[in-house]
């Protein structure tokens, strides 16, 4: 539960989803109307996870290569949404590892929720340079990221984790795509012709 979170950083994350984006009287000066954490899930395979659990967070959970739940990634209905995170292993295994920098000025392929992570921060801020600017809130940014996320692609690989792995699999295009909310115009007549009535 959220008590497991210590509550200093708590208040930290509600303090930052809240005033993240304005100045000191209120007024909206950045892209964004609050702002949104984002968290790695954690690397135990467990159905908990701190901080990641609070409701404040969108909570990542990790993919390997195949898009099956990475067999560290920690997994529960308080999962938003998931993203490639590489999976254990050397060789042929790690293929799907996620380049990373890491110390010494270098780089290397990683595994962990927290390789996740990235992909969906950085499909937040995709969305916030196109979309943001005065009256773009941060709860438009939470529905615009979690609602545009592929169910179908992540459940149809994962069907023993349905509503475990988030909303779906992060889609960067999805969630850029813009409707001009144009309604088809009504069918008015449907003709049907049959063509063949056998299969070989």
């Amino acid at each position: 539960n959220a008590s497991s979170t210590p509550e200093y950083m708590i208040e930290a994350i509600d303090y930052f989803n809240t005033y993240a984006g304005l100045n000191a009287d209120s007024v909206q000066v950045g892209p964004m109307h609050g702002g949104v954490t984002i968290f790695a899930a954690g690397n135990d395979n467990l159905s908990y996870g701190y901080p990641s659990m609070y409701e404040g967070n969108i909570s990542v959970s990790a993919t390997g290569p195949s898009g099956m739940k990475a067999s560290y990634s920690s997994f529960g209905s308080w999962v938003d949404i998931s993203a490639p995170g590489g999976e254990n292993g050397t060789g042929e295994e790690a293929r799907g590892n996620v380049m990373s920098t890491i110390t010494g000025n270098n780089f290397g392929a990683m595994s962990g929720t927290s390789m996740a992570c990235p992909h969906v921060s950085g499909v937040a801020a995709l969305i916030v340079s196109k979309f943001g600017g005065h009256g773009f809130t941060n709860q438009m940014l939470r529905d615009r990221l979690l609602s545009s996320a592929d169910s179908v692609k992540l459940y149809s690989v994962n069907p023993s984790k349905k509503g475990l792995m988030g909303k779906g699999m992060v889609d960067a295009y999805a969630a850029l795509y813009e409707d001009d909310a144009t309604i088809p115009t009504a069918v008015g007549t449907l003709d049907a012709e049959v063509l063949g009535t056998a299969i070989t």
